[in-house]
């Protein structure tokens, strides 16, 4: 055995323990060998206080003292006893004469009553109301309680 066949092997070796001690004390340094801290058990529970504030007994304010949850910013006014009143009914809307066509054999009106115009002769129903008569001036109907003269429109109207 020579020299030259042994020297290379040796420096190998060599190598390798240098590098392996290397960064086996660059991990003890950073410490990633290092085994995790075990926790210390100071037998102090960390639910103690929650028990504790779940066990006292619940003290609930008058309801009248709480405030609206949905009224934002707004004061609570003092309560007013208002008295409601009924309305008066209002009368039923009364049929107006659009137009009056009278030739010698009848006579034609056109009413407008409630949005809907109606075309009616002599004796015609429409709405509740039944046409008595027809002159060049006025429509009479009759509603089965009272008697209306219903006037034309004249001009400007």
């Amino acid at each position: 055995m020579t020299l030259h066949s042994i020297l290379p092997p040796f420096v190998a070796v060599g190598l390798l323990v240098i590098v392996g001690t290397q960064t086996s004390s660059a991990l003890r340094t950073s410490g990633t060998w290092q085994s995790a801290p075990r926790p210390t058990n100071h037998g102090v529970d960390p639910y103690a206080s929650l028990e504790r504030a779940l066990s006292a007994p619940d003290t609930m304010p008058p309801v009248a003292t709480l405030r609206d949850p949905f009224g934002f910013g707004r004061v609570a006014a003092p309560r007013v006893v208002v008295h409601h009143v009924a309305p008066l009914p209002s009368p039923p809307p009364v049929p107006v004469v659009t137009a009056i066509v009278t030739d010698a054999d009848a006579a034609h009106a056109v009413l407008r009553y409630e949005g809907t115009n109606y075309s009616v002769k002599s004796g015609d129903l429409f709405a509740q109301y039944r046409v008595v008569s027809i002159t060049p001036d006025a429509v009479v109907v009759d509603d089965g309680k009272e008697r209306l003269v219903l006037r034309r429109p004249t001009k400007g109207d």
